[in-house]
């Protein structure tokens, strides 16, 4: 009665943690330093004109006053609002009200929420609170946003929510049976380790010469310094130094093996999965510790991959992509990091009683995709590169257009030998790669729609691409047989009907039965 008696506060209508003055104060402050540090530089390295009607003094203050105003008249209806602000639950469904003026009520029932984040920064911490995000299939951005809980509080309204036992305790007053948790996966240092080692390193190195030549342009434009010049001189240097060409590479490599090790730490720092009755409870975090509650039953779309580092390491990562209604990106897909492969199947297991390929007969896409991929895609381009290699290197510039031809032509064989698929009476799953390895597992129930494609070159072989369309990303399996792909689409559509006739019939039961309880 104790515990049942510690859920009662959600039936009456809730306002968030006072702490939140702190976190819109810390957000002004935030909001204000970059415009007051661009003041500061200014003010340091900008001439000061003579016939300036104020000095830079009184122009520097001025600046930081009105910079740290404008930002407290941005989140004003914020600070007000939450006098205004309230959040309960009534039966089986959240209520969010908002609003000063114009009043806005927000109904969430509970059965459509789809995933629930808690995030702890630095200042939650010290206040012992946390921000909460409620997510459904209805929108890109998440339908309840509480900047500041307090800790126990939100907890408990994620129990309520993500444990249909537990709703009961308020709902119709029976007693509590608590989550059970099954199993976990837990990130150690050794696998935080290689996982440093096995990322994208020429993305990270891409992403440092972007910033530095942002920040080079700026240099020249504010602060009046030829960065170009500079960096034009530096890099004759190298060029003509072997010794400091090896050492630029060295220390280049190290910087960017560097900044991502730490990329790695901040991401998935204590990072731990738990497999319980319901769904995944994930937590992750170094400055912010996040929590997510992902539905077992609001998972569309089951992918791993591995980069040609990861799969030689026997890593992957997999990811879980929630249901949506819009086709929004944001916030649908969760991604867990695996170090061992044999951590994959707990997660299918919740799923499937088995991979289709291991436990189907794997099926291939037909040869001819890869003289298609050459004759209408490679060519072409390979014709491109030569024709703009020839204006600078003459005849030479085919080689350029031929090299290219040949490396298409080996990547493409490479897909299409490791490319297959298979299906049970579960879901379907296609396997994919060039250097790399990609799965996809889809469930017949969560497919929307199922559409062909065959182009002339296709239909003269009877072969068709066959989509398999989801509220996340679309399932392709290029180059198949019209036959398979017209029986895996009857399939798929019979599939959806079964399952749209069943939902109907428990939607009538469960109606019946609460006629007969009243």
């Amino acid at each position: 009665m104790q515990l049942q008696n510690s859920y009662n506060f959600l039936e009456t209508p809730q306002r968030q943690s006072p702490a939140l003055f702190l976190h819109l104060l810390w957000k002004i402050v935030r909001h204000s330093s970059s415009l007051l540090l661009f003041f500061i530089i200014a003010y340091f390295f900008l001439p000061e004109k003579e016939d300036a009607v104020i000095s830079r003094e009184k122009l520097l203050l001025y600046q930081t006053v009105g910079a740290f105003g404008g930002m407290i008249v941005v989140h004003i209806p914020k600070i007000v609002g939450f006098f205004f602000h309230r959040y309960w639950m009534n039966n089986h469904e959240l209520i969010v009200r908002s609003g000063i003026l114009s009043k806005n009520i927000i109904v969430i029932p509970i059965d459509k929420i789809q995933s629930i984040h808690l995030s702890q920064n630095f200042l939650h911490k010290v206040t012992n609170t946390c921000s909460i995000k409620v997510d459904t299939a209805g929108s890109e951005s998440s339908e309840m946003t509480l900047d500041a809980v307090q800790i126990s509080k939100a907890e408990l309204l994620r129990d309520v929510l993500t444990n249909a036992s537990v709703n009961n305790i308020i709902l119709e007053d029976t007693t509590l049976t608590t989550t059970k948790q099954t199993k976990s996966i837990v990130l150690y240092p050794f696998d935080l380790l290689k996982l440093a080692i096995s990322e994208n390193h020429f993305k990270t190195a891409a992403l440092i010469i972007l910033f530095l030549i942002g920040k080079m342009q700026d240099a020249k434009d504010y602060l009046k310094i030829d960065s170009y010049g500079y960096a034009e001189k530096a890099g004759t240097e190298v060029a003509n130094s072997i010794t400091t060409l090896i050492w630029v590479l060295f220390w280049t490599a190290f910087i960017t093996f560097l900044i991502s090790a730490i990329r790695v730490l901040i991401r998935y720092y204590q990072f731990e999965v738990k497999i319980e009755t319901a769904g995944f409870q994930i937590r992750w975090g170094l400055t912010e510790v996040k929590q997510k509650f992902i539905r077992f039953e609001k998972v569309a779309l089951i992918e791993w991959h591995a980069n040609f580092f990861r799969k030689h390491l026997n890593m992957s990562l997999i990811h879980l992509r929630t249901l949506t209604e819009n086709g929004g990106e944001e916030d649908t897909q969760v991604q867990i990091p695996l170090t061992q492969k044999e951590q994959i199947e707990p997660l299918i297991y919740e799923f499937f009683t088995g991979s289709p390929l291991v436990i189907a007969a794997k099926k291939s896409i037909h040869p001819s995709y890869i003289l298609f991929q050459s004759i209408f895609i490679g060519l072409p381009i390979a014709l491109i590169l030569s024709g703009t290699a020839a204006i600078w290197l003459s005849w030479n510039g085919l080689i350029i257009g031929t090299v290219f031809m040949v490396y298409f032509s080996i990547t493409m064989r490479v897909f299409f030998k490791k490319t297959c698929f298979a299906y049970t009476r579960e879901g379907i799953e296609i396997s994919k790669g060039i250097w790399g390895i990609r799965h996809q597992l889809l469930h017949w129930k969560h497919i929307q729609f199922v559409s062909i494609n065959s182009s002339p070159f296709q239909r003269k072989r009877q072969l068709c691409t066959l989509q398999l369309h989801t509220g996340t990303e679309d399932v392709v399996i290029p180059f198949i047989s019209a036959n398979e792909g017209r029986f895996i689409m009857n399939y798929a559509l019979a599939k959806q009907s079964f399952m749209s006739q069943l939902n109907s019939l428990e939607d009538e039961i469960y109606q019946s039965n609460q006629r007969l309880s009243r």
